[in-house]
């Protein structure tokens, strides 16, 4: 499954395409943990609007992101606000299965649109400045999702 992960002055940006499997998604865990920038990030978006979830993922898969999630939030001095977004009714369903058997104390909302979660993500008090661009390809295009 194609990504791209796009790091932004106060947060990280991971923009999926394509299939989404579990070992990819633990890649990406791995990927954005291990980098020094992880200490300071204030958000974390993730766009899953052009992809469909993998028939291969499982419940317990989702269980293992989550503690992936709440060992990425140890030793931050804030909390992390996460927003995910997704259409696809299979994405949309691990998404909120995600999001009832989390442990972490970071916020975690999940939109249809990017602007949607840039704003609530700009409610964040923890946030230095607002953020506006958009995420991975749609910031050379200029679009905003």
């Amino acid at each position: 499954m194609p990504h791209t992960v796009q790091w932004e002055p106060q947060g990280v940006c991971v923009k999926f395409w394509g299939t989404v499997d579990s070992s990819e998604i633990t890649t990406i865990y791995e990927e954005i943990s291990g980098d020094s920038r992880s200490d300071a990030i204030r958000f974390a978006l993730q766009d899953y609007l052009g992809a469909t979830r993998s028939t291969g993922m499982t419940l317990s898969d989702v269980k293992v992101f989550a503690a992936l999630e709440m060992g990425a939030s140890y030793g931050q001095a804030h909390p992390v606000w996460r927003a995910a977004i997704a259409i696809d009714p299979s994405i949309c369903d691990f998404l909120k299965y995600f999001r009832s058997v989390r442990t972490s104390p970071d916020p975690f909302q999940i939109f249809s649109t990017e602007r949607e979660a840039r704003d609530w993500l700009n409610t964040s008090p923890f946030l230095k400045n607002k953020i506006e661009r958009p995420c991975g390809d749609d910031a050379r295009r200029g679009n905003d999702g």
